[in-house]
């Protein structure tokens, strides 16, 4: 499916796509697919983004230098998302609702999401506070 939408796009006059996921389950094929995704874009340019784990290592240590702490930067849905979401449409953020979730209740990301994120957040929220001004830096 990936294939068939990279090439669509480079059909239609795309001239880079980026191919991204956050899941953990995915980054593995996403590194397996990567030659096979730039072969099907071409003449556009594809950058698969894979290594979850260092990606959420580089988000924790923008938010380190922001004073904000691993718990609180979370691992999904957290204050770094959440800041990037208001950077981009502050509008979709419901300011009202942010709070303190689960996103620093467990060490491992894998544990908070499986097999169920009900078991540690039963209403989603897995990150609290949130601001654009420091997902603009």
């Amino acid at each position: 499916m990936l294939g068939d939408v990279v090439a669509s796009l480079a059909a239609h006059g795309f001239e880079r796509v980026l191919v991204f996921s956050a899941h953990t389950g995915n980054d593995g094929t996403l590194a397996e697919l990567a030659g096979a995704l730039r072969e099907r874009a071409r003449p556009a340019r594809v950058t698969v983004v894979h290594g979850i784990d260092r990606v959420s290592a580089l988000w924790q240590a923008a938010s380190l230098r922001e004073g904000i702490s691993p718990r609180e930067s979370g691992h999904h849905a957290g204050e770094y998302e959440t800041s990037i979401m208001a950077a981009l449409r502050a509008e979709a953020v419901r300011w009202g609702e942010l709070r303190e979730g689960a996103s620093g209740d467990v060490p491992d990301p894998q544990t908070l999401f499986y097999p169920s994120l009900r078991a540690h957040a039963n209403d989603g929220v897995v990150g609290g506070r949130a601001a654009a001004e420091r997902a603009e830096r």
